[in-house]
């Protein structure tokens, strides 16, 4: 079997991974009708110059967006309390993620909040998270 280098996953959050996925960015979003993107990263990834290499799509099609890069391995209720912070205040519409599974994971976490409310706690049944 030939090596996959993309795909996209759509269930309902759509995940759009592999090379050129970048580029994709401006549809999603004018698909979507969104128009303030949080990137949700870490300051690896920042420092790096990854997160550049999005942000220049969003800058040169005049997107303003909000970024948020305190990801952390295994990212504690914290983290995610100070992404949907970070949401909120940017005042977006949408998440953009740069990184792997903790970003994933604190950007997904962060959606949860922003559309329902409430703590991440909560959601996780027993509370132990």
């Amino acid at each position: 079997m030939p090596y996959q280098d993309a795909y996209t996953f759509f269930s309902p959050t759509r995940l759009v991974v592999g090379r050129g996925s970048r580029a994709q960015i401006l549809d999603l979003l004018n698909t979507r009708n969104c128009s303030t993107p949080l990137i949700v990263t870490d300051k690896g990834l920042v420092a790096a110059g990854v997160v550049e290499l999005v942000t220049n799509h969003l800058d040169d099609a005049g997107i303003p967006y909000a970024t948020y890069d305190g990801v952390m391995p295994n990212p504690p209720i914290k983290v995610v309390d100070e992404c949907v912070g970070a949401y909120r205040s940017g005042r977006c519409d949408s998440i953009v993620i740069v990184g792997g599974g903790s970003s994933i994971d604190t950007a997904k976490c962060a959606g949860v909040l922003a559309t329902n409310g409430g703590e991440i706690a909560s959601y996780f049944g027993s509370g132990n998270v």
